[in-house]
């Protein structure tokens, strides 16, 4: 499992790279296939690996264990973001639906809509696959992913039919976009649960020799690797493409659903799955600490460059000001890391963020 511990660490840095966006400075076209498009696949990851953990099981006790977890981490993350958001005036004038909203939807600061997502699409998630299993839970999902698709990426199109833009502008009226938990969270959630269902059948499945028998090709390791490389850079391009299309179509009422990202996160998700690395928990909790903590570092840099006068270095220069948020929250995340592994030892149990 080490090489998914190690691409949370590039997921959690890419998803910092979406809220800075580095290359605008140098390329335009180069910063929106970055941080619009490729980074895309960051909190897709993030959900597969909690379903492919917490999911394929379909142990209610698994699922209650990771809810109570997460919800204990986004209490911790509104009190660290209501100094910010008292700062940025966002606490006055509210009322009881936009508090219900933030919290149970949008989140209460602008990359906390994760976690309640994952709340919501875990519940959503293990009552599909106790009700359908998992190719009819996959089904369904997937057919809320391609309605939220509509409303996202492809709102432009969807917008040319009158009875579907007045549904989903009635629908952005009690939520902002469909990056929720009700659209995305459960479909990638289940993507997860399937992809270790169909590991734990690779594991059982008969020997190359006799897999020959049955007349199955069978590809050496190092062929399947490279099969699944080829397979991958064609989707991440074809992915570029239809991004780019849909920008320059100017049908994004946001941008984190393509269709063919689903194909894109299988491919890299099974790759991951076959890289032999040791498992690096420590990373895990890196990696979720930068997650949670770079927006509150994008704000501390931008008072730093103030008040010493180097906002065109620190903050204009965007790439500098993403190398900028990118050290500090990785410097706070391994101090982080330190003690709540010291916590973990004590206690002698496993700490695995998902």
């Amino acid at each position: 499992m080490g090489a998914l511990d190690w691409f949370r660490l590039a997921a959690a840095f890419l998803v910092a790279a979406i809220h800075i966006s580095p290359l605008e400075n140098i390329s335009m076209w180069g910063d929106l296939t970055l941080t619009r498009i490729l980074a895309r696949v960051a909190v897709p990851f993030f959900f597969m690996v909690t379903g492919y953990f917490v999911l394929a099981g379909r142990e209610w006790e698994r699922v209650k264990e990771a809810l109570v977890k997460n919800l204990r981490l986004y209490l911790i993350a509104i009190v660290i973001y209501l100094p910010v958001n008292r700062y940025a005036g966002k606490l006055t004038g509210l009322t009881v639906g936009m508090v219900l909203k933030e919290l149970l939807i949008q989140g209460t600061f602008y990359h906390l809509w994760y976690l309640p997502a994952l709340l919501t699409g875990l519940m959503l998630a293990w009552w599909l696959l106790r009700m359908l299993g998992t190719k009819g839970a996959l089904a369904v999902s997937g057919a809320f992913y391609l309605a939220g698709l509509l409303g996202d990426s492809y709102y432009g199109l969807a917008a040319q039919v009158p009875a579907l833009k007045t549904l989903y502008d009635s629908l952005f009226r009690v939520m902002e976009n469909t990056r929720n938990g009700f659209f995305l969270a459960p479909f990638y959630l289940l993507l997860g649960a399937f992809m270790a269902e169909r590991r734990e059948s690779e594991r059982r499945r008969p020997s190359g020799k006799e897999s020959g028998r049955t007349g199955r090709a069978v590809r050496r390791p190092e062929e399947e690797f490279l099969f699944r490389g080829i397979g991958l850079a064609c989707s991440l391009a074809l992915m570029t493409a239809e991004g780019l299309f849909v920008h320059m179509a100017g049908w994004p009422h946001h941008d984190s659903m393509y269709l063919t990202l689903p194909v894109v996160m299988v491919l890299l998700f099974d790759i991951l799955l076959r890289v032999p690395m040791d498992e690096r928990p420590q990373l895990r909790i890196i990696s979720l600490w930068i997650y949670l903590l770079h927006p509150f570092f994008i704000v501390a840099v931008r008072a730093v460059a103030g008040a010493t006068g180097t906002g065109a270095l620190l903050v204009e220069n965007r790439l500098v000001h993403y190398l900028c948020v990118a050290a500090v929250s990785l410097a706070a995340a391994y101090v982080i890391s330190l003690f709540v592994d010291t916590k973990r030892r004590k206690r002698r149990v496993p700490v695995i963020w998902v």
